[in-house]
């Protein structure tokens, strides 16, 4: 399922970080936002950002489960992956998993466009932010939701199967050479019938793979069998990630939910990278005491270069994959296994450290226990008062 040792480590660790990141972002973020719930002073701004801090770590959170699944698939298909990859990939849980991928990944990013938009705002219009009202955030997050869920659903549904399957699993049967079929070869097998059993050459043999399905077994029951799955979008490879790019062996035929996806997805990321940089040259502006402008331009602009990184590794190089895809090169196909397993949960993985202060609050915490732990091995190693005593009489008798 993924042959890379590597990658198959990379799997678990981006899966743990994910987890453990996103979970730890929502306890603490929460438990804040519940502490100041009924505090007349506070803040608004707050917690919007605090709001939509929290749905980013649900979505970064669902990334790290579908790896999860997906470590735990490759150790239980490992030494036998051959034998099961075409039911594997034909399966719901496949499909369930490059679903939830699509989900988190487009949510994570319209949650961000949310985000950086909010922050936007408030650093040009901070006293119409501050009126703002908290429901308005959870509109936000409805519509950020209900449309990556659409788009996710997209892939697999049947009004884009003759643009996404690539080709149906089938049974054994004296039809066809393989367990697989093509929709042109079904297509033809479907006229080929018509043609046998003299059926009106105007009938209307549809070119859907589900309606040629119903069609054939509907016109000729006993030449029909029943399809055991679908391979598309989501089942290219085993790690059922989505697959944005041709690859070496593909057909010529590029499909447009691809282009349109990755172009949203780039575009939003020229977006975050602007709105930051003009934040941080407005913060620098408008920052007149010179040691807190100092400090606060130098955390403002390591923030600023970390989020411009992470976003730049995650998305950059599917989007420009992507486009040269477009424009008729063939991507070699580890890229497709590199791209789902690493790039794309670089973000999920990253997210809780960036857009949180959760990651002081956890080095403080370990500090603290650090300093216990070290406290109590000081106590164990230090002798007993009785000890003590005791070894005093023996020193003085002798």
């Amino acid at each position: 399922m993924i042959a890379s040792p590597g990658l198959r480590a990379f799997v678990w660790i981006m899966a743990i970080l994910a987890l453990l990141g996103n979970c730890t972002v929502v306890v603490i973020t929460s438990r804040y936002l519940y502490s100041v719930r009924h505090k007349k002073n506070a803040s608004s701004i707050a917690a919007i950002n605090n709001i939509l801090i929290i749905n980013l770590a649900i979505a970064d959170f669902m990334m790290g489960l579908c790896l999860i699944i997906i470590g735990v698939k490759s150790v239980q298909f490992s030494g036998q992956y051959c034998l099961r990859d075409r039911p594997w990939r034909a399966s719901s849980a496949c499909n369930a998993i490059g679903v939830i991928t699509t989900l988190s990944s487009e949510a994570s990013v319209l949650t961000l466009i949310c985000l950086t938009s909010y922050r936007l705002y408030g650093v040009f219009r901070p006293f119409k932010s501050r009126d703002m009202q908290v429901r308005w955030v959870f509109v936000w997050i409805s519509i950020t939701w209900l449309v990556s869920l659409l788009i996710a659903l997209l892939p697999i549904s049947r009004a884009l199967a003759p643009q996404m399957v690539t080709d149906m699993l089938i049974p054994s049967t004296p039809y066809f050479k393989t367990g697989s079929v093509k929709l042109f070869e079904l297509h033809q097998y479907a006229l080929r019938l018509t043609a046998l059993r003299s059926i009106s050459r105007h009938l209307f043999v549809p070119t859907d793979w589900h309606d040629l399905v119903h069609f054939i077994n509907d016109k000729f029951p006993d030449k029909a069998f029943k399809p055991l799955g679908f391979h598309g979008f989501y089942s290219a490879n085993g790690v059922c990630m989505p697959k944005f790019y041709r690859l070496h062996g593909d057909g010529p035929d590029f499909n447009i939910y691809s282009s349109v996806v990755i172009t949203f997805n780039f575009i939003a990321l020229l977006f975050i990278l602007a709105s930051y940089i003009a934040i941080y040259k407005h913060s620098t502006k408008s920052n007149h005491v010179r040691n807190k402008a100092q400090s606060g331009n130098k955390t403002m602009q390591r923030k600023i270069s970390i989020l411009i990184a992470t976003d730049f590794c995650c998305w950059l190089p599917i989007c420009i994959m992507t486009f040269l895809s477009m424009s008729g090169m063939v991507i070699p196909s580890y890229a497709y296994a590199f791209s789902a397993i690493i790039l794309l949960p670089i973000n999920s993985a990253l997210n809780p450290i960036i857009y949180s202060n959760t990651l002081p609050i956890v080095i403080t915490f370990i500090r603290q226990l650090r300093g216990k732990v070290a406290a109590i091995q000081q106590l164990a190693n230090q002798p007993s008062t009785e000890q003590t005593l005791v070894r005093s009489q023996v020193t003085s008798t002798v």
